[in-house]
This record gives structure tokens, sequence and C-alpha cells, in this order.
């Protein structure tokens, strides 16, 4: 809401407040051995629906070209669909975040941070970093569309037995069966 208002500040130290609770509430459930089956379903779950709002809102407060919201749809479309269709098609499943997920996850934040920051001041570099930061997340989102596609085809060639295997591991991302 503060990105439609053009609040781009309140928007920027909300956006902040929640990317470091969420990464500080991760932080201590595994620090303190707190980790829940309901934690670990939610917490992916949430972070779809926060990462997928803020697009929503940059391209409808026309921060972002459209575009890039709908990448962004596909990429967590893709996400969920593809997980909920190998839970029921091929077993039990445990997704666990690989280094590429983690990485752009934490790029992709820093560029919706700078994209908003942008927003919030004046100068002459705003009108140099703006188009170059959309540039960059459209290019990220893009990427990360093609990186879950090809990783969900791979793990479905490894769960289905198609593609051999040692231990079970499907690229250190999913599991299956009992752990």
């Amino acid at each position: 809401m503060f990105l439609l208002d053009r609040h781009f500040t309140l928007a920027l130290g909300t956006f902040l407040v929640a990317a470091l609770t969420d990464v500080a509430d991760g932080w201590l459930a595994r620090r303190w051995k707190q980790e829940t089956l309901l934690g670990i379903v939610l917490d992916p779950l949430v972070d779809i629906v926060f990462n997928l709002a803020m697009f929503f809102a940059l391209a409808a407060a026309e921060l972002l070209p459209g575009w890039v919201f709908w990448v962004a749809a596909l990429r967590y479309g893709t996400l969920l669909v593809g997980g909920a269709c190998l839970y029921l098609f091929v077993g039990p499943l445990r997704i666990r975040p690989t280094l590429f997920g983690r990485l752009t996850g934490i790029v992709m934040s820093a560029l919706v941070a700078l994209l908003t920051l942008l927003h919030a001041v004046r100068g002459p570099l705003r009108e140099t970093l703006m188009p170059l930061t959309q540039i960059a997340l459209g290019v990220l989102i893009s990427a990360t569309v093609l990186q879950v596609v090809v990783m969900g085809w791979y793990n479905l060639r490894l769960m289905t037995g198609e593609q051999a295997t040692s231990q079970g591991r499907v690229v250190g991302d999913v599991r299956w069966g009992r752990e």
C-alpha cells in the first residue's frame, strides 16, 4: 500500500523489517532447533506470497514494467504447482533451498530495496540507476524461471527413476521418502 500511495520511505522501511524478520525467524528456528513441519511448509509459502505482492505493488505503482510481475507470477506459480504435482503424483518430498535460490533471493531483495530507495531519494544518480535496476530485476527473475523449470524437470526424472542417482538426493535440494 505504501508503494501505491507513493510513500517510498515507509515502503522501504516496511520491506526491510519484513525481510530481516524473515531471515531472523529462520535462523533462530534452526539455531534453537525449533523447526516444525508447519514452519517448514509455511515459510516458503509466505515468502512466495510476500515476493509476489512486492512485484505486484511495484508494477501497479508503475515502478517496474508489468512484464516483470508476470514473469515473477510464472516463477512462483511454477514452484507451487510443480511442488504440489511432485508431492501428489510422485510421493512425499522435502524441497530444500539451493545455493542458487538463496543467492538470487538475496540479490532480488537487494534490488527491490534499491529500486524503492531510488524512488525515495532525488538526484542525478536516480535517473541512471533506476532503469538498470529494473532491467537487473527482470533478467534475474527470468533466469530463475528457467532454473525452476530445469531443476523441476531433472528432479522429476530422478524421482521417477528415469535418471540414475545416488543416495536419494536430487542436486542437494529435494529428498523423498523417509529421512
